[in-house]
């Protein structure tokens, strides 16, 4: 499938993947989730724990962010 080859190739870039909602019954995101484990990319099960860990930036640092932002991270699911 042409999509879920361009949403992996996209999530090769990625450091981090958010699973939210019914994932596991979606075969879409369940090759996505296979595909992060395999590529040791991150996976969060919660957006709670990936804010935890990821804080948003403040101000101050919001230029210094952005300039140097190479974090992208994918929400699948609903």
């Amino acid at each position: 499938n042409i999509t879920l080859r361009h949403t992996l190739l996209f999530l090769s870039k990625c450091d981090g993947i958010i699973m939210l909602g019914d994932w596991k019954k979606s075969k879409g995101c369940l090759h996505e989730y296979r595909f992060a484990i395999e590529n040791m990319i991150k996976v969060y099960s919660d957006l709670d724990t990936f804010m935890m860990l990821n804080p948003l930036p403040t101000k101050a640092n919001k230029a210094a962010f952005l300039k140097n932002a190479t974090t992208y991270i994918s929400i699948f699911g609903e």
